[in-house]
């Protein structure tokens, strides 16, 4: 299921309600905050659901609170921010955990929130859930309709046909499911999140349906021969989302992603499918083959004084290729000319490592040549050449630049982005939603630079917005949901 925007910035939480049917509720008054775990919470989890029903509600009535997850917690409890007692939720099977409350006239009108503390023998993670109690001169909250919801919020997966007999767990009872049977894959685990032809949510095992890896491939390459790289892209990405491991997914990525012009994502994809099987032949030939484009533009950035940038490329070419003895002088060069001698001088001594005959390396190195040192290392061998470590200055070089390049940049509506950022950010303070901002901070997504702005939502729990920087264009693009939908939207 695609990822939502914070949910508390855009107060819509109707496409969440799509994903859970709370019993006998009118789905619009379902707050809801859904999705997989973080890297780094202490508790690693394929989905999490933590939700509230009804998201509207006038004093002296209840709410029902409610927590689901793949694998079973050891306890869940429930605080809100106009009491310090804590709401034990209970559960049959450690899965499914529920409870209510009762609100009573000495809470204040206007939104709320209830911060859920899901506990394993892991450790413990937090998901924080708004809702609003209505005043006593409000009306009765409005659903909200179908209609409302935005179009690019629409529930996507792939489709699948049940293959025999099976049991599915929807609602939190179990149904049988026929052979021939069609729904939706949305995560895969274990288990498959599905949603079956009537619209109802539920998890299936994984071996009881027919994957469409194989037809993805297919489509995939079709579309490849006819020169719909785009379209073809779609469906190898949902091989490699379906199957990981897969090989021929990343690599055939790649190759479009050449065809398109996009030697960044090239560069990312064909790294994924060395990281399975660096001993694969069409990989290595084709990672060789990048790697010259890489070179080539490194090459380019030395000639025309643009030494950070070749730095850069450089260190991408050697990933790919660490036996290029060009690239390891060059970038030894460049190390050169940006006053780096200590880098440029590991640089060169891996160029002798590969070829102990150029003389030129000697030079740059201010040694003797030592034709000895041939015979040498012809009877003792080198180990492969060490990765280029990126130099801690050069990095922090290009994380000046990527953050300069990101703030400056606008969103399709031309706003700035850090104005459109503050924007969303007071909106949801407006609503009564605790905000902390970490601020910026740029980081390393394999080896291109990725800005984030980081803001805590109550306590603990880490919102991104995340923007990838091509420094040399100063092209800025969203690379999760939050920054994407901020980009379209402000």
């Amino acid at each position: 299921m695609r990822k939502i925007l914070i949910f508390v910035i855009l107060v819509s939480t109707a496409f969440s309600a799509l994903a859970l049917d709370a019993g006998n509720h009118d789905p619009a008054q379902l707050s809801i905050k859904a999705g997989p775990t973080l890297p780094g919470e202490q508790i690693n989890m394929v989905w999490l659901e933590s939700y509230i029903v009804p998201k509207e509600v006038n004093n002296g009535q209840k709410i029902n609170l409610g927590v689901r997850v793949t694998s079973p917690v050891k306890s869940v409890t429930a605080s809100f921010d106009f009491s310090r007692d804590k709401l034990t939720l209970v559960s049959e099977n450690g899965s499914d955990w529920q409870a209510s409350f009762s609100i009573d006239s000495s809470v204040a009108p206007g939104p709320h929130i209830a911060r859920f503390v899901i506990k394993s023998p892991e450790g413990s993670i937090q998901r924080t859930v708004e809702f609003k109690v209505c005043g006593a001169n409000e009306s009765n909250p409005v659903a909200i309709s179908e209609e409302q919801l935005d179009n690019s919020d629409q529930i996507y997966g792939w489709p699948m046909t049940v293959t025999s007999t099976c049991t599915a767990y929807i609602d939190n009872f179990s149904r049988t499911l026929r052979a021939g049977d069609k729904i939706i894959g949305i995560s895969k685990v274990p288990w498959y999140k599905i949603y079956t032809e009537k619209g109802e949510e539920g998890w299936i095992e994984a071996g009881m349906v027919k994957e469409p890896i194989e037809e993805y491939s297919r489509l995939g390459y079709e579309a490849f021969l006819r020169k719909d790289y785009t379209a073809a892209i779609d469906y190898y990405q949902s091989v490699v989302e379906l199957s990981p491991g897969s090989v021929k997914g990343y690599y055939w990525m790649a190759k479009c992603y050449v065809q398109l012009g996009n030697s960044e994502l090239a560069y990312s994809a064909i790294k994924e499918a060395a990281k399975i099987d660096a001993r694969n032949l069409d990989v290595k030939i084709f990672a060789n083959d990048l790697a010259e484009k890489f070179f080539n533009v490194a090459h380019k950035d030395f000639m025309s004084g643009k030494y950070l940038s070749s730095v850069i490329n450089y260190q991408k070419a050697l990933d790919l290729k660490p036996a290029s003895i060009g690239s390891w002088i060059e970038l030894g060069q460049s190390y050169a000319k940006l006053d780096f001698p200590d880098d440029a001088r590991n640089a060169w001594k891996e160029a002798i490592k590969i070829d102990p005959s150029r003389k030129e390396v000697y030079a740059l190195l201010n040694l003797d040549f030592d034709p000895n040192m041939i015979a040498r290392m012809a009877m003792n061998p080198p180990a492969a050449p060490e990765m280029p470590k990126p130099n801690k200055e050069v990095v922090a070089l290009v994380a000046d630049d990527s953050l300069n390049i990101v703030r400056s940049a606008t969103t399709n509506k031309g706003t700035k982005i850090e104005s459109a950022l503050r924007s969303v950010i007071a909106l949801t303070k407006s609503l009564g939603t605790p905000v902390v901002e970490k601020g910026w901070n740029v980081k390393k997504k394999g080896e291109n630079s990725v800005v984030a702005y980081v803001c805590e939502q109550g306590s603990g729990v880490p919102e991104y917005f995340e923007f990838m920087v091509d420094v040399d264009s100063k092209r800025v693009s969203a690379c999760n949901d939050n920054a994407r939908l901020l980009m379209a939207r402000w």
